[in-house]
């Protein structure tokens, strides 16, 4: 099996003649797909952290790029190195702050449901997009992720080759062939049916410095937009047609947080 949830990347054993993540399996590492409350999650963390114990991260292993993130699973080894992370920060910020405690636990149910690989699709890239395109980071020829879920098959974007997390590419149905599609989801997107950008070049834009974007451009790591599923609190994985909710989202522009009535 190419990997496990101890030792990433975890590649499920009908995958792997499909040749997925090459950096990955090289190199180590998992990749993940994650939500947009871990953003706000992460930044709360910090905030209690510099309240109660200051700017240091008290949880070393967790800190990644400095002051300015906790819990982005970037450079995590496997699943469940990030889920011990998540489970520590809970356990350390319980008896002050019961609230965040229930939300990281509430992330980190989120994230096991997001992150089953033998539920992703599997497409492999066919298109003639220019190498130099800023912001492209595709191969032509390989095969690529799209993560989904059974309670939740949208469409959210592609684990390219910086094989970190998922990001919105066309869905250009002469640029993708489908390998497999256990959801149906790339069938309907690349049907016209996804929620994506319209053009291969994706702008990198400025960021808040205290943002999941402006830490990712901070340390090198390219910013291509990235949309999250409907997953709405741990009662409930998909959003109902009926719903509305308010959510927080961030300007990809400018990084300002705003909320939006979806």
């Amino acid at each position: 099996m190419g990997g496990s949830y101890e030792n990433g990347p975890y590649i499920p054993a009908e995958h792997e003649r499909y040749g997925l993540l090459p950096h990955r399996r090289a190199k180590g590492g998992e990749v993940f797909s994650f939500p947009s409350m871990l953003d706000d999650v992460d930044e709360r963390i910090r905030t209690w952290e510099a309240e109660n114990v200051g700017t240091q991260a008290s949880n070393g292993e967790s800190e990644r790029g400095g002051d300015s993130t906790r819990i982005v699973p970037y450079g995590m080894k496997s699943y469940a190195e990030y889920y011990g992370v998540l489970e520590r920060y809970a356990v350390e910020i319980a008896p002050d702050g019961p609230q965040l405690a229930r939300d990281i636990r509430t992330l980190e149910k989120i994230m096991k449901l997001m992150n089953v690989k033998e539920e992703w699709s599997i497409v492999r890239y066919v298109g003639d997009q220019c190498d130099e395109v800023r912001g492209l980071s595709l191969t032509k020829g390989r095969c690529y992720y799209w993560p989904c879920s059974e309670s939740c098959p949208k469409y959210e974007g592609v684990i390219d080759d910086e094989e970190f997390t998922s990001y919105l590419y066309p869905c250009d149905p002469n640029s993708w062939e489908i390998i497999s599609d256990p959801t149906g989801m790339a069938a309907r997107a690349l049907a016209g049916e996804a929620d994506t950008v319209s053009a291969w070049f994706i702008e990198e834009g400025r960021a808040d410095p205290d943002s999941l974007q402006g830490w990712a451009l901070a340390n090198g790591v390219v910013v291509k937009q990235k949309v999250a599923p409907g997953y709405e609190n741990e009662e409930a994985g998909l959003w109902k047609q009926s719903e509305r909710d308010v959510v927080a989202l961030s300007c990809p522009n400018c990084g300002k947080r705003f909320e939006f009535a979806a």
